[in-house]
């Protein structure tokens, strides 16, 4: 998460975090909009996909008995004299219920709508070089040419 990569030494730094924490329940709605949209012009991911972005949300979310991240994160505020303690746990409650909406979002809406074959596999990866490059190409060809301009060079 970009959260654990911010700075936590002061008081103003998780200021910036618990404001910053705050948007994450329009973020994930947003991304509803989006798929939701997606789905109505049937533009979707592969269903498994989706089942395993649900189930890392979930975990991400927490529980009761296994804080999420959110919530751990936000207690490790506490040793920082003057942080707005109280402002990032309402934060983390937001961001974590978000977290498993938009999970339950995936599993009871999307994954449904979703494409039940793999986004992978030789095939895709046929269609996906041709859309590249607007020709097909063998993809065993183009790797022994390409280790063996690597080789020459």
């Amino acid at each position: 998460a970009i959260f654990d990569l911010m700075p936590t030494a002061t008081a103003d730094n998780w200021k910036t975090i618990a404001e910053r924490m705050q948007a994450v329940p329009t973020a994930f709605a947003s991304m509803q909009e989006s798929w939701t949209l997606g789905i109505s012009r049937k533009v979707v991911a592969p269903r498994r996909q989706a089942i395993v972005v649900a189930e890392q949300l979930e975990t991400w979310a927490g529980t009761p008995t296994s804080p999420g991240f959110f919530t751990q994160f936000a207690e490790s505020a506490s040793n920082v004299k003057g942080a707005p303690l109280e402002e990032l746990r309402r934060a983390a409650i937001d961001a974590s219920n978000s977290m498993a909406e938009t999970a339950k979002f995936l599993r009871q809406t999307y994954a449904p709508a979703a494409d039940p074959r793999n986004g992978v596999g030789p095939e895709r990866h046929a269609l996906a070089r041709r859309r590249f490059m607007g020709m097909s190409v063998d993809a065993r060809e183009a790797y022994e040419w390409g280790f063996a301009e690597v080789s020459r060079l």
